[in-house]
């Protein structure tokens, strides 16, 4: 049978001369991770979540700004990196090592070491631990760990802290895309040594939500990632154990002003950069992106907000009083074995620009020109170098390489010196 429609177009059902046998069936239902394939445009699949990465931010080539999160999947069959997009990155800073997750209507892609991505985008649905069991051993959890607060880094597994409580956060409440509800809270421990920010999701904010200043707890089996200011942050995971006010231990008074404080960080060139490090760079300013340097957020989880009916509204907050204006702009970084994009936010694009992120909504205001505090600096700015402390992060619309800029500072000959000749005694 054949159909024509009025643009000479021509459609032929079950045609003679094909055989079905030359192609490949659909694949329908559930499917293995092994049978996932790059390039597929709808997946369903079900797995559980092995590994997390850090969130990144990033600004697409048209100016408008992005997040993305990455996880590594696991079944019987193998393993698969997924990939968060911009809204569904919520739901994977809910997620913990062990939750299993069903996917429906994901997309695929050629990832890292030609191997395919399973990305989730704004069409996808994602279940999490739905009732389907998966047959698939978790990597066994590591030797705890018993550390003081100053001797934690990024990425630590089964780590167990004890401290006091010395500030907290309001639980905040969130809904899913599903349509339930969740919350979530954070806090700030110290002991005798460090403070450092806790977050908890879940059954754990639950718990957690009638804490307050000055009580213990003592955490077993939880883990380390690095914060959006280069600090160390502790995470509840699935495995987690929190005890709150034990009577075994004793935390002795600290002070209520104490802050996490960043990490150390390892010097290197732009050439020896790899995804998810956080590395202090020596570079040039070379250029600044000439696009919009500010958006209005809101002030509780700082995401861009809109204008409704003269009414700011946070996707993720609901209704706004006032926004906050805070910076986001990018540049490009070169140290002579390198050039990198860098993503400027917070205090670090202050510094950079001398400005405060309100002087310069109020310039675009005056001006009608969206770039005109980016072009009345960037005289002073391009050309300069700075010491950065960064997040290395992998931009997943070009696959290139980037950094989220912490904090910069000026280079001084003293410092610059002792680097040196650490570099050249280590030769020796």
């Amino acid at each position: 049978m054949c159909i024509r429609d009025r643009y000479r177009g021509r459609l032929e059902i079950e045609p003679k001369d094909v055989k079905p046998s030359d192609y490949p069936k659909p694949k329908t239902g559930l499917i293995k991770i092994s049978e996932i394939e790059p390039n597929m445009i709808s997946v369903d699949t079900v797995g559980v979540i092995q590994r997390l990465s850090p969130t990144s931010e990033f600004t697409r080539p048209d100016g408008s700004h992005g997040r993305v999160c990455n996880a590594t999947m696991v079944d019987e069959s193998g393993e698969i990196r997924v990939v968060f997009w911009d809204d569904q990155v919520e739901l994977a800073e809910r997620l913990s090592e062990g939750d299993t997750i069903k996917v429906e209507g994901g997309y695929t892609k050629v990832g890292l070491r030609e191997a395919p991505e399973l990305h989730i985008g704004k069409l996808t649905r994602v279940t999490v631990n739905p009732d389907i069991e998966v047959k698939v051993e978790i990597s066994p959890q590591p030797q705890e760990i018993s550390a003081k607060i100053k001797d934690l880094k990024p990425d630590m597994r089964s780590v167990n802290i004890e401290g006091r409580v010395v500030s907290v956060s309001d639980v905040r409440e969130f809904t899913r895309k599903d349509g339930s509800s969740g919350r979530m809270i954070s806090f700030t421990i110290a002991d005798d040594t460090a403070g450092v920010r806790v977050a908890a999701w879940g059954d754990h904010a639950e718990t957690l939500s009638g804490i307050s200043e000055g009580d213990t707890l003592k955490i077993r089996r939880a883990y380390t990632r690095t914060g959006l200011q280069g600090e160390v942050e502790v995470h509840l995971g699935r495995f987690t154990e929190v005890e709150l006010n034990p009577a075994e231990i004793e935390i002795p008074d600290v002070k209520l002003d104490v802050k996490p404080k960043a990490t150390s960080v390892t010097r290197k060139s732009i050439s020896e950069l790899e995804n998810n490090q956080t590395v202090e760079v020596r570079a040039t300013l070379v250029q600044l992106y000439q696009k919009k340097p500010v958006y209005e957020a809101c002030p509780k989880c700082a995401k861009k907000v809109e204008k409704v009916d003269e009414e700011w509204t946070c996707k993720n907050c609901g209704p706004v009083e006032a926004p906050v204006i805070r910076y986001m702009f990018s540049g490009v970084l070169d140290d002579g074995t390198g050039a990198i994009r860098a993503n400027f936010m917070g205090d670090a694009a202050q510094k950079l620009l001398s400005m405060t992120p309100e002087k310069a909504y109020e310039l675009i205001r005056k001006s009608s020109n969206q770039i005109e505090p980016l072009k009345l600096k960037a005289p002073e700015v391009e050309g300069k170098e700075i010491v950065a402390t960064a997040r290395v992060t992998y931009n997943e619309f070009t696959k290139l390489l980037e950094l989220n800029i912490i904090d910069i500072r000026e280079p001084t000959p003293e410092e610059e010196s002792k680097i040196l000749m650490s570099k050249l005694n280590k030769r020796k």
